[in-house]
């Protein structure tokens, strides 16, 4: 069970790396991403909780 929180901890620090690259590249994000990443931070601090 450990490894699988790891994993999933790692794919969205991933996911989330990406996010910020992209909302760099723009003067005015685009809304859908600004929704990944709020959906990003509730399933960390979800995943946080679980530990």
């Amino acid at each position: 069970m450990e490894a699988a929180l790891y994993l999933a901890a790692v794919a969205m620090e991933a996911a989330q790396a990406q996010l910020e690259a992209w909302a760099r590249l723009t003067d005015e994000p685009h809304w859908a991403v600004v929704d990944a990443a709020d959906l990003l931070d509730a399933a960390r601090a979800a995943l946080e909780g679980s530990r």
